[in-house]
């Protein structure tokens, strides 16, 4: 039997159970299956954003323990996948020192200066008169600085924007409706476009790029979720390679057998990853694209 393990309600799993060509089940609390006994070896349990104690027999696909959003965002860093930047605090501007005083900095050449007309022979004549010309100069913007305050200490700005997060967010809501104490914050990127990766042992199975919904009055000037006003075309859309593998890397980086980056593209080209979703939407055919890779992988293929 092959359950599809999801606690709290979701479609995406009941999708895919439905897709499947196979004896499948949707299934939120495991101890019911077979009737209440529980899973049993020879059974199969997917799990769609949720994770259980191993039971011997039982082959399972995402058995990975549950981690916030934070610290998947260190885990891919840690494993070198470029990814937004995190903080457990915003942070916050920072006083550098302040910049030479140019009284010090005048001194220091008057010190130069005196020694060489010291240290020379005293002739009369036009080199005397130039040397103490320059001399009275110096003299002149050594009272002038003397006169000026010191510069003082800078303020160094925060670079880019922090946006404060929640550490199990869904479809980005904690942005839409930013919420009083976040769990941490995250950098803003400036985004060029934003797409989905669906990876599975490895491999893109599905992909699409974000799009704005029609219909909706005010799409999100850059929270590309469905709430926000955005939807995923998947349509006609032919992913990169460079797409495709730093997905596959930051699914890899997890410990999980598959799951759904949200990747973003910069201004320069390169590409970010957003987050990994464990238990993504199955909309648009991507429930059968799942079951396809999910009966190939119960025959052996790419084991």
């Amino acid at each position: 039997m092959v359950y599809l393990y999801r606690r709290r309600g979701s479609d995406g799993a009941r999708e895919i159970a439905d897709a499947l060509t196979v004896n499948a089940r949707r299934i939120q609390d495991l101890s019911r299956a077979h009737f209440g006994n529980g899973v049993r070896g020879g059974d199969v349990v997917i799990c769609w954003g949720d994770h259980f104690p191993p039971v011997n027999g039982v082959r399972t696909l995402n058995n990975v323990t549950i981690n916030s959003k934070y610290s998947d965002a260190l885990k891919l860093k840690e494993k070198g996948v470029a990814t937004i930047e995190v903080s457990q605090t915003k942070p916050a501007p920072r006083q550098v020192a302040a910049p030479v005083d140019p009284l010090i900095a005048l001194a220091e050449e008057a010190e130069e200066k005196f020694e060489a007309f010291l240290g020379g022979r005293v002739v009369r004549g036009p080199v005397l008169r130039d040397s103490l010309n320059e001399i009275q100069g110096l003299i002149g913007r050594l009272v002038q600085a003397n006169h000026n305050p010191p510069p003082a200490p800078r303020v160094e700005a925060v670079q880019g924007e922090w946006v404060g997060r929640t550490n199990n967010h869904i479809g980005g809501t904690d942005l839409l409706n930013p919420v009083g104490q976040p769990d941490f914050y995250a950098k803003k990127e400036e985004l060029k476009e934003e797409y989905r990766i669906h990876i599975f042992n490895g491999k893109s199975i599905r992909a699409g790029v974000k799009v704005k919904r029609e219909g909706f009055a005010n799409p999100h000037a850059w929270v590309r979720s469905f709430d926000g006003g955005w939807k995923i075309k998947y349509d006609e859309f032919k992913s990169k390679k460079k797409m495709r593998e730093i997905a596959a890397k930051a699914v890899e980086a997890l410990g999980l057998n598959f799951g759904a980056v949200d990747v973003g593209k910069k201004a320069d080209g390169t590409y970010i990853v957003l987050e990994v979703n464990r238990a993504p939407g199955a909309e648009n055919n991507t429930a059968v694209a799942y079951a396809k890779a999910i009966e190939g992988w119960l025959r052996g293929e790419g084991n």
